[in-house]
């Protein structure tokens, strides 16, 4: 993303991050590439269960699943996707 757009959310600990833009959410785990998945391509976001590993599932409209970094607050992370798709 260009630097001049800023985040709508953002959480990272320790090498992984999650950042929500309103076209766009980047995500990278410690050491591993950083992905990309298009707002637009969402098609679904599934919650850990309670006591799992806080993890976010991210399936797309083509059926690919992304598995997010870790995140205290998975919650506040759905929620800011579930805005970002509001602002299409």
């Amino acid at each position: 993303m260009p630097d001049n757009i800023k985040p709508i959310y953002e959480t990272g600990l320790l090498g992984n991050y999650i950042k929500v833009f309103p076209k766009r959410i980047i995500f990278k785990e410690f050491l591993r590439n950083e992905n990309s998945i298009s707002i637009n391509q969402i098609a679904s976001i599934s919650l850990p269960s309670w006591g799992a590993t806080p993890k976010i599932t991210i399936e797309t409209t083509g059926g690919q699943k992304y598995i997010l970094p870790p995140a205290a607050k998975v919650k506040e992370v759905r929620d800011a996707i579930y805005k970002a798709q509001d602002l299409l």
